[in-house]
């Protein structure tokens, strides 16, 4: 808990992101079907764009 704690502000700094799934309210198989359903129905995903632009093309980041 110490380690998660100290990492959260890291870790998610940047804030943003495609989906975001709750693991403490959801179980597994329902955060698979938010996921699943996200992958279907949006043919879009702009959160790594957008993190490369935010770091001006100075890192590589997968897409």
């Amino acid at each position: 808990m110490g380690l998660a704690n100290y990492q959260y502000n890291l870790v998610h700094s940047h804030g943003v992101y495609d989906l975001e799934v709750d693991t403490e309210v959801n179980n597994t198989h329902e955060c698979a079907l938010q996921i699943k359903k996200c992958l279907h129905e949006n043919s879009h995903f702009s959160a790594f764009t957008e993190l490369k632009q935010r770091a001006g093309n100075r890192t590589k980041v997968y897409e």
